[in-house]
């Protein structure tokens, strides 16, 4: 059988907003959570991203999900490692994509 999803993705999810109680004192936010779900990596070097500072860099792939995960936020820093625990690639997302027919990309 093959699988389809043969690499795994790591990241860690937006922390909560803080608040403030009624006297003025601070609450902080909820902290983020580590996600790993099942993916597959792509090596893809064919388009043009722009970093957070506006500096246009290569593509370096695309990780694919299955419809029904989660998608990880704009510049997320993300680990990919394939079944043996090797790093595959680690970095942030440039750009998202969630399909209503199937799952969602990254491109990173």
């Amino acid at each position: 059988m093959v699988n389809l999803r043969p690499h795994i993705l790591k990241w860690r999810t937006l922390d909560g907003s803080a608040g403030e109680t009624p006297e003025g004192y601070p609450i902080p936010g909820t902290p983020g959570e580590d996600v790993e779900q099942p993916c597959r990596f792509h090596p893809d070097r064919s388009k043009m991203l722009k970093n957070e500072d506006s500096t246009e860099i290569l593509q370096v792939g695309k990780i694919r999900l299955s419809k029904g995960d989660a998608v990880p936020h704009l510049w997320a820093n993300v680990l990919v490692i394939d079944d043996a625990g090797n790093e595959v690639y680690s970095g942030t997302v440039k750009n998202r994509f969630v399909g209503q027919l199937s799952g969602g990309w990254v491109e990173v």
